[in-house]
C-alpha cells in the first residue's frame, strides 16, 4: 500500500509546477482571446458606422 502511496505522490508533486505553467499559458490564451474580441468588435463597429455613412 506505501508503494501505491508513493507511485501516485511522486506525479504529484510533479505536476505542481507544471499545473502552474498550465494556468499561466490559459491566463494568457484568456488574454488574447479578449485582445482579439475587442479589435473584432471595434472593426465591426467600424464597418457599420461606415456602412450607415455611406448608406
Amino acid at each position: 500500500m506505501t508503494k501505491v502511496y508513493s507511485v501516485y505522490q511522486t506525479p504529484l508533486t510533479r505536476l505542481k509546477p507544471r499545473l502552474w505553467e498550465v494556468s499561466v499559458m490559459w491566463n494568457y490564451a484568456l488574454m488574447l482571446v479578449v485582445v482579439y474580441l475587442i479589435i473584432t468588435l471595434s472593426i465591426g463597429w467600424l464597418y457599420t458606422i461606415a456602412l450607415l455613412h455611406w448608406f
